[in-house]
């Protein structure tokens, strides 16, 4: 199968389009999961490959050039985010007279213009239905953003100003996060596998409240065992908003997992030694291994990764239907890290302790799209009156 990407709405339709074209356990591995699509990627695609396959569909972006002037300021995945939407561009953002492929009639056309082309491609794209409003709305939204940061990165502060206002655009919506599990849905889960790699990953996740990229990549180096508690040390180039991170991140989990998680680690290593001993040789020969691998033999490549992700929400939404959890097709390890949001908030009452143990830098986060506190604090006023 040689398609570079095949895109399909995460539906039955997948599955089937899978059947049909009878694509191998293998191949299936490769289809990474990006938002709502599926994006195939060849087994031993580096990002520099990826620049260069988009170079090939679209000759007007300098791809590689905006890698190398966000990479490490930006997070690799919202780098990529950002080179998708450019790769809808059909016209050179920096020439003097832009002549875009779809309003080949406007000879006059130049980036104050670009609100009526970005239109006119999301209703090529995706047509008028009013039902994919918000769909429509976040293409809109995000190739504007994404021509911006090209721009930037171009150091094109006159087309900058050129372009439209943010306000021109509508900013799409998220969809309210009301799903969320309590202690008892927590344990059904937990008793419905014996696999320890998703075991203690569902138990960072809901308990600890990492991040899958975060579990995806934690090494014993990360992990340090109190007497009363685990606690866990995320490297900045590990946590989320890599941008302006210098320090550890800090993580906990209760020491009632300390006897499974160092099973775990030996399990990784495949020694029968101590865990001390094992500690000690690692750190002498510099020798953390990644703890949780969702796929074999993962060396946790920008493409590993992605896969990865997309194998743990498969592997939850498969446990949680196993351990008659509602709603269990909507599970995922973001649900679970919510969930653990929301047990901190249900408990302390307060929304500055939540944000700290949820590791938001601003507690605004926590509130909007974890918690919607406003929106609950509304309801509770007109539970009241009404």
């Amino acid at each position: 199968m040689k398609a570079d990407y095949l895109a399909y709405k995460y539906t039955d339709t997948v599955c089937f389009a899978l059947h049909l074209a009878k694509v191998s356990a293998s191949a299936y591995s490769g289809f990474i999961l990006e938002k709502n699509c599926f994006f195939y990627m060849e087994e031993d695609q580096s990002i520099l490959n990826l620049m260069e396959k988009y170079d090939d569909r679209n000759p007007h972006i300098d791809f590689e050039a905006f890698w190398n002037y966000w990479k490490g300021e930006l997070s690799d995945n919202t780098i990529v985010q950002y080179i998708r939407y450019l790769s809808n561009l059909d016209f050179d953002p920096l020439a003097d007279r832009p002549q875009p492929e779809l309003l080949e009639d406007d000879a006059n056309f130049s980036l104050e213009d670009f609100k009526e082309w970005v239109r006119e491609t999301s209703r090529k794209e995706f047509g008028t239905d009013s039902e994919k409003r918000n769909t429509i709305n976040r293409f809109q939204y995000n190739v504007y953003l994404a021509l911006k940061k090209y721009l930037e990165s171009k150091n094109q502060s006159d087309l900058l100003d050129n372009l439209p206002s943010s306000s021109a655009f509508t900013k799409p919506t998220s969809k309210d996060q009301t799903i969320k599990y309590d202690e008892e849905q927590l344990q059904k889960l937990v008793e419905s596998t014996d696999d320890s790699t998703l075991e203690l990953s569902i138990a960072l996740m809901a308990y600890s409240g990492l991040r899958a990229y975060e579990v995806l990549n934690i090494t014993p180096e990360w992990i340090e065992f109190k007497e009363d508690r685990i606690d866990i040390e995320i490297p900045p180039e590990y946590a989320k908003g890599r941008k302006n991170n210098a320090e550890n991140e800090d993580a906990f989990l209760s020491s009632q997992y300390e006897e499974k998680l160092k099973k775990h680690i030996k399990s990784v290593y495949e020694t029968e030694e101590s865990y001390d001993e094992l500690i000690d040789q690692a750190a002498d020969e510099d020798n953390y291994r990644a703890l949780f691998n969702f796929i074999k033999c993962s060396e946790k490549t920008f493409e590993d990764l992605h896969k990865e992700r997309y194998q743990i929400n498969k592997s939850l939404k498969d446990l949680a239907k196993k351990a008659g959890l509602n709603k269990a097709d909507k599970i995922s390890a973001h649900k679970l890290r919510k969930s653990f949001i929301h047990h901190v908030q249900n408990n302390t009452k307060d929304l500055s302790k939540t944000a700290q143990l949820a590791r938001h830098k601003d507690a605004s986060t926590t509130q909007k799209f974890y918690l919607q506190l406003d929106k609950e604090a509304k309801a509770k006023t007109y539970s009241e009156i009404f």
